[in-house]
């Protein structure tokens, strides 16, 4: 016992010990504790048969995680079996153990008794009482912990507690009457302890904060407040100039009212009896003037539009003009709803009011030091302009976009064969999109990483692995967008739908009208109700393949009697979806046989470890078998070619790293067992982080299968 004494002076002191926040007895609890464990005191609790069991001597380990009884079975489990109710006591016990120690067995002697005495005698204890707000005896205590009438916590109060029912009020809460009459109704409001009725929204009338156990309520009205609320002697009224030029007053009703932000959301509105102007609670501190992405102006905000036919900017909506709304007054006929300007994931939470605006520099992409020459911020070298119409082999990718060049204008570089679209190289470096509420940053991606070896990111829009340029927020907001999401603008116009205009209303995820998959971020039609998700919008219109020497282009579905057959895989073709055709030959091929895994992937080599892969068309006269799953590599957009093997996809490629990683795992701890250098260890950590990245960026990817990236070539 002196031990386990001294251990629990150690911690009152707390010296040397590494306790987090909250898991630190309260000190004169830890005082009580231990003189009562050096007098051996027995203090048993009569009410609860179980807690009239002494607990005898428990061996209990600290592991590094969580603390578990030596039998193995975890605290919380053995809380719920043993001690049930005072589970909450027992707790904090083991928890007043240094983490330090997380390897020492402690042993403790825990007689409930013991900590029920020490709860009743340390928090000045007096005869129990029987008030209104419980059914049972409560006893008084100047413990800390949340209220169960208002929840609040006041390291000041005094309360009342019930040990068996886990229940603790403050004294001010506890002694509260049972019935008062309130400025803000006129009729009296009763007090009940378990909560408000069901058949309330369960909010109060005054604040709208959610009601907890305490409340007091006319059943009449259906009217209900908080203690907090209760306590108010008059109406709350405020002077908000920003909002209304006249003092506002709260009318202390839940009503379904007109708010000046046009929604009709139930509620106690703030009102102006001289304007009869109504306004919820949240819409009086909307920020005055605002900055969206969407739009190139500043927006202020009105709580009245005037006359006129107007569509938010944001959701496409029909907008009122007799309530408010923000409003550009460069452009008159550009308004957004009040509640759609301040979304999460429109506004960044700045309000301009009183600040000048700036204008932003605008860093161009490229230098023009020549005729047909000029010098790009992602490359080192000197880039030649080529004119459009000119058929380019279909291996010359984009370093941008990724995409074949075909006869469209390009950028090349004579030294290092580095090319880029003429559209891809006057992407702006600075971007506002409706995609992001913060500016985007154009990073190109035609190097190595540093960290990771190789240049792979996940687009938070399209979801596909990428290797070419993108988009970064320059806010710590992890958004990556592909180059080819970017592109897609509002208003947007698709020949899967071009009856109506698309737009990005809303980040929830759809259906997409176009392949039926579930998208994550799609294009709405406000008109229809059509969906068309970023992936499809993206799709290339025009690309090649080995069945056809010639184009092939999308087709969004039409009306045949007759069968159509993909000259790829040789399986039907529904004429009434999507897929790929040729105007010359009328030879039709499924989407999913054109646009491969490797389809966006610009062709090079990728280092992983001591091997070589590269990726390349596959464009063989017959398909080579993949050495991994003795398959036909049967993906025409690429091939994966590690060690004089093929490997037909990302899939079989990680079954085979999965090698890779145990040898050098193997090697690694050799390297360290035979004392060799750090250098080469640390060479070989790298490596298998490497390994572990790609996994678990490909793991990320809206596809099954796993996709690589380039490095260049």
């Amino acid at each position: 016992m002196k031990e386990k004494a001294d251990h629990l002076q150690g911690l009152k002191e707390g010296e040397d010990n590494d306790i987090g926040p909250g898991e630190v007895l309260h000190r004169k609890v830890l005082a009580q504790l231990e003189d009562s464990l050096k007098k051996k005191k027995r203090l048993l609790m009569k009410s609860s048969p179980l807690m009239s069991k002494r607990l005898t001597f428990l061996n209990l380990t600290l592991p590094k995680s969580t603390m578990a009884i030596s039998s193995g079975v975890p605290i919380k489990e053995a809380e719920k079996k043993i001690l049930q109710r005072s589970s909450t006591f027992f707790s904090l016990v083991l928890r007043s153990f240094p983490r330090s120690r997380q390897d020492e067995r402690v042993g403790l002697v825990i007689d409930m008794g013991n900590i029920w005495g020490i709860f009743k005698s340390s928090h000045g204890a007096s005869q129990p009482q029987i008030l209104p707000v419980h059914g049972h005896f409560l006893q008084p205590t100047s413990f800390i912990v949340n209220c169960s009438g208002c929840s609040e916590i006041k390291s000041d109060a005094q309360g009342y507690f019930r040990f068996e029912c886990n229940f603790y009020v403050h004294k001010e809460c506890a002694e509260s009457p049972l019935e008062i009459d309130h400025p803000s109704h006129s009729h009296p409001l009763k007090l009940r302890w378990c909560g408000p009725p069901g058949y309330s929204d369960k909010c109060c009338c005054l604040c709208g904060e959610t009601l907890r156990l305490l409340v007091y309520h006319c059943s009449t009205c259906n009217f209900s407040l908080d203690t907090a609320c209760a306590r108010k002697d008059e109406i709350p009224s405020i002077d908000y100039p920003k909002a209304h030029e006249h003092r506002l007053h709260l009318l202390a009703k839940r009503v379904s009212f007109p708010c000046a932000c046009g929604k009709d959301i139930p509620g106690a509105p703030y009102l102006c009896h001289q304007c009869n102007f109504m306004i919820h609670r949240d819409c009086l501190v909307l920020p005055r003037v605002i900055h969206l992405t969407r739009h190139k102006h500043r927006i202020s905000r009105s709580y009245f539009i005037g006359p006129g036919k107007f569509s938010c900017g944001v959701c496409r909506l029909e907008l009122d003009w007799r309530y408010g709304g923000y409003r550009c007054s460069i452009c008159p006929d550009y308004v957004i709803h009040l509640r759609c300007a301040t979304r999460d994931d429109v506004w960044d939470g700045i309000d301009h009011y009183g600040k000048p605006e700036e204008e932003e520099e605008i860093e161009e992409p490229f230098q023009v030091l020549d005729d047909n020459l000029i010098k790009h911020f992602s490359h080192e070298h000197v880039l030649k302009f080529n004119e459009g119409g000119l058929v380019c082999h279909e291996a010359t990718h984009c370093s941008a976009c990724a995409l074949p060049v075909y006869f469209d204008a390009f950028y090349i570089c004579w030294v290092c064969d580095y090319v880029l679209h003429e559209t891809c190289a006057n992407l702006p470096r600075k971007l506002r999109h409706e995609l992001h509420k913060h500016t985007l940053t154009l990073r190109p991606n035609t190097t190595p990483d540093e960290e990771h070896g190789y240049n792979l990111f996940h687009c938070t829009v399209c979801k596909r692995l990428c290797s070419g340029f993108k988009y970064v927020c320059s806010k710590p907001c992890d958004v990556q967008i592909d180059v080819r999401c970017t592109s897609v603008r509002e208003p947007f116009i698709h020949e899967s739908h071009p009856q109506h205009q698309l737009f990005f209303t809303s980040p929830e995820a759809k259906y997409c009208g176009a392949c039926g998959a579930n998208a994550s971020t799609v294009l709405n039609c406000v008109d229809c109700g059509f969906a068309l998700g970023y992936d499809c919008a993206t799709l290339p219109n025009k690309v090649k393949h080995k069945c056809d020497r010639h184009f092939l282009s999308v087709c969004y579905g039409e009306e045949a009697s007759g069968q159509y057959w993909c000259e790829a895989c040789e399986r039907k073709v529904n004429p009434s979806t999507r897929f790929y055709t040729c105007e010359d030959c009328s030879s039709t091929l499924h989407i999913k046989c054109v646009i491969g895994e490797f389809t966006f992937w610009r062709p090079g080599k990728m280092a992983i470890s001591r091997y070589e892969v590269a990726i390349v068309p596959n464009v063989f006269a017959s398909r080579p078998y993949c050495y991994m799953c003795q398959s036909r590599c049967e993906d025409t957009t690429g091939v994966i070619y590690i060690s004089g093997e093929y490997i037909c996809s990302s899939r079989c490629l990680q079954d085979d790293l999965k090698g890779i990683v145990s040898a050098l795992q193997q090697i690694r701890e050799k390297a360290q067992g035979d004392g060799r250098e750090k250098k080469e260890a640390k060479h070989l950590q790298v490596i298998l982080r490497r390994i572990k990245v790609f996994t678990y960026y490909a793991s990320k990817s809206r596809y099954d299968h796993m996709q690589l990236c380039w490095i260049g070539t």
